[in-house]
């Protein structure tokens, strides 16, 4: 049997369909059992969410997640590099914040192999 991962984050971007950048990826590490408490209040995808459910929810999670932060990606980089490359990059900034090293990331996409 595989042993559990003990410090899982969850990592996602905002922003991709937005015509000017920049792009900006959130990275979550939750315990079990504040993921099935945010479950259980209504988190869900974000893109099916309601504003007001969404502001509701940022500060539970701000609160009860175990780590949290933020990453991005300039509109200028975008330019530069894509908006995938660019996506991965505020990804990976995201994560670099979180204050203690991970044992799983799980990421909300494809990446490439």
């Amino acid at each position: 049997m595989q042993a559990r991962a003990e410090r899982t984050a969850g990592v996602d971007e905002v922003g991709r369909g937005c015509w000017f950048g920049p792009v900006f990826a959130g990275a979550v590490v939750l315990t079990d059992a504040v993921a099935k408490q945010l479950l259980a209040e209504g988190l869900t995808d974000s893109k099916a969410l309601t504003a007001r459910r969404r502001a509701r929810l940022v500060p539970m999670i701000e609160t009860e997640a175990s780590a949290w932060a933020l990453g991005q990606a300039s509109a200028r980089e975008i330019d530069a590099v894509g908006i995938r490359t660019a996506t991965e990059r505020a990804m990976l900034r995201a994560l670099q914040r979180l204050s203690k090293p991970l044992d799983l990331v799980l990421v909300d996409g494809v990446l490439p192999l």
